[in-house]
């Protein structure tokens, strides 16, 4: 939540002096998607996402950075309000890009690779989506990157995962280590904190 208000105020800095129509006013909106999806407020960071990868695409073309950031947070958006078909069309555009560039995916895009593996998983192709799955881990290092917030949003995806398709202890073991490393300072009513307790509690009965 306070990271929600300083993005509205980064963002109104940014609109201010380099006007909204640059591409760190966009990169800032995307990144205050992030912040609003975070928080619960999916319309807002619907909107805000979109706005902010179109407007990149536009200025910076497809290969950018800030453009391929921005497309991942708009996919993870797309997945968590259900239009898995959007979710799709934006991953189309985003991580074949990311493959080509650096030959394999990288740290800062394995979110992206989780939303896949999900969208594979729901339409029953589970043994791709358990590859996916496997490979967003594996770009965060098995979850040893302590910077990124990464890892626990991609612990909430794959256990729900696994726990659909007989694999409960695994998504266990998951959702345990994500707690524990989730920091002491740790907002409590963030989405993907909330989805863990639950999940937790779920495992707990």
């Amino acid at each position: 939540t306070d990271a929600v208000a300083t993005g509205e105020r980064a963002l109104a800095m940014f609109d201010s002096v380099m006007g909204a129509d640059h591409p760190e006013s966009y990169n800032s909106q995307s990144v205050l998607a992030g912040y609003r999806a975070d928080a619960g407020a999916i319309a807002a960071a619907d909107t805000d996402a979109r706005v902010a990868y179109e407007g990149l695409l536009q200025k910076m073309g497809a290969r950018h950075d800030l453009t391929l950031a921005a497309g991942q947070r708009l996919a993870l958006v797309e997945l968590e309000t259900g239009r898995d078909r959007d979710a799709a069309m934006t991953l189309g555009a985003v991580l074949p890009v990311v493959r080509i560039k650096y030959g394999r995916v990288t740290a800062p895009y394995a979110v992206v690779l989780a939303v896949d593996a999900s969208l594979r998983g729901s339409s029953g192709d589970s043994a791709s989506a358990e590859s996916e799955f496997r490979g967003a881990l594996s770009a965060l290092g098995g979850g040893t990157r302590m910077d990124s917030a990464a890892f626990p949003r991609i612990v909430v995806m794959y256990s729900a995962f696994l726990a659909r398709h007989g694999q409960r202890a695994a998504g266990d073991a998951l959702i345990r280590q994500a707690l524990a490393f989730l920091p002491r300072t740790a907002d409590r009513g963030a989405t993907v904190v909330a989805d863990l307790q639950r999940a937790d509690i779920g495992r707990m009965r």
